[in-house]
């Protein structure tokens, strides 16, 4: 019985076919582009350099993956996963980007910036509405 550590380079073919392994490895870069995705998200809310560490790890794991299925791969899925290659690799410019515009906006001024009140404008009573039941009249 493999381990859960499978990857092309541990697995037998004589115990797995070709599209077993194409499968795991298949699966593997979903996982991890899907995490990559979520750390990613939660990097651009948080701006916090452990999650980008996490996005980071990630993105190796899916580099690593794709280039092991390429490695296995007949000529018509080289060629689909070259598009992939692509886009993914586009993906990356922009969050390049995105990531160079965080960290020139990472503090923000912290003078003037005071709470102030919504204007509810034609509805006055919104206040009362959102406070409490009791102040609405709900209770």
């Amino acid at each position: 019985m493999p381990s859960g550590n499978c990857n092309a380079s541990t697995i037998s073919p004589s115990r797995f076919s070709i599209e077993t392994i194409a499968f795991l490895i298949t699966k593997k870069l979903a996982d991890s582009f899907l995490s990559q995705v979520r750390y990613e998200r939660k990097f651009v809310i948080a701006k916090d350099q452990a999650l980008y560490r996490e996005f980071l790890k990630f993105k190796g794991d899916f580099e690593r993956y794709l280039n092991e299925a390429s490695g296995i791969a007949d000529p018509k899925v080289a060629a689909l996963l070259n598009q992939v290659k692509q886009d993914y690799d586009r993906y990356h410019e922009l969050f390049d980007k995105e990531t160079v515009q965080i960290k020139a906006h990472r503090d923000y001024p912290k003078a003037g910036t005071t709470a102030r009140k919504p204007d509810h404008g034609q509805y006055p009573c919104a206040d009362r509405a959102t406070t409490s039941g009791k102040a609405a009249g709900y209770v």
